[in-house]
Formats: C-alpha cells, structure tokens, sequence
C-alpha cells in the first residue's frame, strides 16, 4: 500500500469484509474529483472536505480495502465523533 493506514485499521478491514465501516480518507487533489470512483467502490460520500482533501465515507470494509489500493489515497483513518469539553 501507498498510504497510511494503522495495521489495526488495516486487519479489522481485511479480516471483517462484510462488516460496514466510517472512515475518512484523505486524497491527493480536489476530493469532488474521487467521487465517482468512491461509489463505483460501493462506498457512500457522506461528506467532502474540499479544503482539507478529505472525504468521509461509509461502507463495506472490502470496499476501503480495494480503495486503499488506489494511488490517490494517502491516509485512511476512523470517522470518530469529536466531543467538546464544556
């Protein structure tokens, strides 16, 4: 692989293919420009964070497999919630 990914991320994703997963995956360029090839991978955009070349997308883990293939993919990481301390 040509991106990063932890080796946890990457085992839960190869090892549960069925199982649905939220990940934001940080590209190379206009993310907008992804967008189709993200859903020909059977994945949903949530989400496009054109500033930060960012997509959150949700899936198949099979699919985030077969994506961080891609040479346009630089990182995948959990979709985690944020949480503000008041």
């Amino acid at each position: 692989m040509g991106n990063e990914m932890t080796p946890e991320l990457f085992e839960r994703l190869r090892d549960e293919p069925d199982r649905d997963a939220d990940l934001i995956v940080t590209v190379n360029g206009d993310p907008n420009h992804y967008v189709p090839q993200v859903r020909a991978l059977g994945l949903e955009v949530k989400r496009v964070f054109s500033l930060t070349q960012k997509l959150a997308l949700a899936g198949p883990s099979r699919s985030f497999v077969a994506l961080s293939q891609e040479d346009w993919v630089i990182k995948l990481e959990d979709d985690k919630p944020i949480r503000a301390i008041s």
